[in-house]
């Protein structure tokens, strides 16, 4: 009986031209289902076989998995399994397709590293000793880190960058397609200037820039050793490095799916905008504060900047001016008194007392800037 592991690598993952890293993957999940079978199951230690592939034995695999771990791993581990098994049903290796309902998961809040969180990186990595493959450690880590939320780039994609694909008279590094998830396309992203300090100082003709001469999972160990001795909460590895990029890109104005090179919007703003970086309209700015003559004497902040804000714009779209974008807006809240997280409040006043002119008087105007 052919078990499940030799399927993978002989036949499903040179036929979908699987990455490495994707097999590894699917790998780890027959490795649990293997051990689980032999525990709970009573089957022989070793990798699961064709004859493991039962509706009910997988289903409470899949249980079994989401209370040890989590339900993103249990359904992940549900995916890749049901994968393998469609491909053996269409093979005519088993006789029967999977018949199993479909997960869901919840929905997290995204949490990324704050900017305050990566400067105490960087100030950490100033004071460590010792060297990764020849490099000083702590070029290595601080050129790492700052690269990483620069470009908002993979830790993978990071670590294949090689020395051809810098330059440093122009500020960029070359992502190329063949190392990226998805292999869909090159990518070129700029650097700050103490980045290129950094690199410049241990520059090589060749070779990778971040050489790391263990195995992939053990630099994430020490990420999480570094992030301890910095006083840095660790969120899961270097992800939320990429997080954090495309929230404070979003933040800015910016095109944070764009940057994340993602497909669709919604995934940029489901897994990866971080709402205390990225401030959303309160719900409350459009309604009735209920009780509130009982409560205080006069408007909160919030509500000041919001009215003083509606009649700055009702008065530019009675002018006829053109409606501000978030910029001009910003600076304007500015002008009027209004910082901090008053300031966006103040925009989006703004934005409904200009619309209320425009939806009275006829079409609208185009945006400042």
């Amino acid at each position: 009986m052919h078990d499940l592991a030799h399927i993978l690598t002989d036949q499903y993952a040179p036929l979908r031209r699987l990455s490495p890293r994707t097999v590894e993957l699917y790998g780890y999940t027959l490795t649990s289902f293997g051990r689980w079978l032999a525990a709970v199951e009573g089957r022989e230690p070793g990798p699961p076989r064709l004859d493991d592939l039962d509706d009910i034995v997988v289903a409470k695999f899949v249980a079994y998995r989401e209370q040890e771990r989590c339900a993103v791993t249990a359904k992940k581990d549900r995916t890749q399994l049901l994968a393998l098994w469609r491909y053996c049903a269409r093979k005519r290796l088993v006789e029967q397709s999977p018949e199993l309902p479909p997960m869901r998961t919840p929905e997290k809040v995204p949490r990324a590293y704050t900017a305050a969180d990566l400067e105490a990186l960087l100030a950490y990595f100033q004071k460590i000793d010792g060297d990764v493959a020849g490099v000083p450690a702590s070029s290595w880590w601080s050129s790492l880190v700052r690269a990483l939320f620069e470009t908002g780039c993979r830790i993978g994609e990071m670590l294949a960058v090689e020395w051809a694909d810098v330059d440093l008279a122009q500020r960029t590094i070359l992502i190329r397609a063949e190392n990226r998830k998805g292999r869909t396309r090159d990518i070129v992203r700029d650097i700050a200037p103490e980045t290129v300090e950094l690199l410049a100082a241990r520059q090589r003709t060749s070779g990778r820039v971040w050489p790391w001469p263990m195995t992939k999972n053990y630099v994430f160990r020490v990420f999480r050793r570094h992030c301890g001795g910095a006083g840095v909460v660790y969120r899961r590895g270097f992800h939320a490095i990429r997080k954090a990029t495309c929230s404070y890109t979003a933040a800015g104005g910016g095109d944070a799916t764009a940057l994340a090179d993602h497909a669709d919007a919604a995934t940029t703003r489901r897994h990866y905008l971080d709402p205390s970086i990225v401030r959303r309209e309160s719900n409350l700015a459009r309604l009735p504060r209920l009780g509130a003559s009982k409560l205080d004497d006069g408007p909160t902040i919030d509500e000041a900047a919001i009215r003083a804000g509606f009649q700055a714009g009702k008065a530019m779209g009675v002018a006829g001016m053109a409606r501000p974008d978030r910029a001009v807006s910003i600076a304007l809240a500015a002008a009027a008194g209004f910082t901090g997280n008053a300031a966006p409040l103040y925009g989006h006043g703004i934005v409904v007392g200009w619309q209320s002119v425009r939806d009275d008087d006829g079409p609208a105007l185009a945006v400042v800037g």
